[in-house]
């Protein structure tokens, strides 16, 4: 009797702990030097007709930033990374632990200026739109 509720314990523990949420981030690096960066609805995404996209942006995720200040560090080891394809459309997703977050991206490009963009986001596994609107140096 004890090693069954035992075993029940463990089980729930581990399915209570499990990475069972999930971070969905899609949205657009576009060439623009009067707009600020910012995250939008997904009514306004869907609608979004852009013919300024910038290919092959860079883009780093941390999707737990504790502060305001950038770690590099932090974005080094425990970052995701990806790139805009050729009209500067980006998309990642991946499984996290359940809970409410503060994001941090990076968009960077060679020729343009780095932009950071923080949101919170909740492991329930709905979307985050963003836009990133790079400058040129």
């Amino acid at each position: 009797m004890i090693k069954y509720f035992i075993l029940s314990a463990f089980i729930s523990i581990i399915l209570f702990f499990g990475c069972d949420g999930a971070l969905n981030v899609q949205g657009y690096a576009i060439n623009d030097d009067h707009s600020r960066s910012k995250t939008i609805s997904d009514s306004l995404f869907n609608s979004l007709k852009l013919s300024n996209g910038i290919e092959g942006a860079f883009i780093q995720i941390d999707p737990a930033v504790e502060d305001s200040i950038i770690n590099r560090e932090n974005f080094e080891h425990f970052g995701f990374k990806t790139f805009t394809d050729s009209i500067g459309y980006f998309q990642f997703n991946s499984s996290f632990a359940p809970g409410k977050y503060t994001a941090g991206i990076i968009a960077s490009k060679e020729g343009y200026l780095n932009d950071t963009l923080f949101f919170n986001w909740s492991g329930a596994g709905t979307s985050n739109n963003l836009i990133f609107y790079l400058k040129k140096k």
